[in-house]
């Protein structure tokens, strides 16, 4: 404000000046007037900052967000796992660069049907080119995750109506869940409606089981008819009760029974504890798992181990066969 009134006084009196004094005070009159405007053109800038900068001194906490965000979508918990989709979906571009590297990269399919949950709340060109590719290479666990995506798709007018719909139920039969069977009865699609009544024929058969035993032949006629249960065995399992737990753990060990059926209860064993952490603090269960960690056969002690490294912690990193 003071250089502007030193300006305004020199254009009133420059009438009176002599020509030297004219050519001074004019060059003094220029060096003001860009001071002043150079001055007013940065006072215009500095009330509100361009979005750039700001999202430069936010994106520390934007990551955090992010970060936070991406861990809620690998969350077993259904509702939380929908939360974050929809938030990551609000966030746009950096959000979309973390969900495509991790569908791309993690090395769980369950991990990867969990993250995919997010594609279909981007606009994005690259989401929405991943969720084309993926139906026509069969990425199953994909498929499973965003199946909201195809469902839309997979409209009557649709020329591609068929093989969404055959790849679909592929997907469900293989990362079958309560939400998805959910979505396949409400879709008004005869096939989709008929594929969530198959498994829902099967989770009741699960959950009526009284022991281990009638719960792991459920499930393994389930898998017979090509139907795979494992999104919801581990919280079947607990809502049957512990004995159940305690008998499917003793199951794990049991060397006259198939490789395979014992290989089957130490992933559906995992799931539970993963869904009811105090499990692991079962005495039975524990006994079991470490006699499991030492078991001839890979399949068995590879899961007994990340179980009970997962789970139990710095408690078992001494197991039995290690004394001998």
């Amino acid at each position: 404000m003071e250089k502007t009134a030193v300006l305004r006084k020199l254009l009133q009196n420059l009438r009176l000046l002599s020509p030297l004094s004219f050519l001074l005070c004019f060059a003094s009159l220029l060096l003001v007037s860009s001071d002043v405007s150079s001055q007013v053109h940065e006072s215009d800038k500095s009330p509100e900052k361009s979005p750039s900068a700001v999202s430069s001194k936010a994106a520390p906490k934007d990551a955090q967000v992010l970060d936070d965000l991406m861990v809620k979508l690998l969350s077993r918990d259904e509702e939380i796992r929908t939360k974050a989709a929809r938030s990551l979906g609000e966030m746009g571009d950096p959000a979309v660069e973390k969900v495509l590297y991790a569908v791309r990269h993690l090395a769980s399919n369950i991990g990867r049907k969990r993250v995919a949950t997010a594609l279909p709340e981007f606009k994005q060109p690259p989401a929405i080119e991943l969720l084309e590719r993926s139906i026509g290479g069969e990425d199953l666990p994909v498929i499973a995750g965003a199946y909201t995506y195809y469902i839309s798709k997979a409209v009557p007018e649709s020329k591609d109506r068929e093989k969404i719909l055959k790849v679909l139920i592929k997907a469900f039969r293989g990362y079958s869940d309560s939400s998805m069977a959910v979505a396949f009865t409400q879709s008004g699609d005869p096939e989709l409606a008929a594929a969530a009544q198959v498994w829902r024929y099967y989770q009741t058969r699960l959950a009526s089981s009284s022991n281990a035993e009638e719960f792991l032949a459920s499930y393994r006629e389930a898998s017979e008819a090509g139907m795979t249960l494992s999104e919801e065995s581990g919280k079947t399992l607990i809502k049957i009760g512990p004995e159940a737990v305690e008998g499917l753990a003793r199951m794990v060990n049991a060397q006259e029974r198939a490789l395979s059926l014992r290989s089957r209860a130490a992933r559906i064993l995992e799931d539970a504890i993963e869904e009811d952490r105090t499990i692991i603090d079962n005495k039975t269960v524990t006994e079991e798992l470490l006699k499991a960690a030492c078991d001839q056969n890979q399949a068995i002690w590879t899961t007994a181990n990340e179980t009970l490294s997962r789970f139990g912690g710095n408690r078992y990193l001494e197991k039995p066969c290690r004394k001998q």
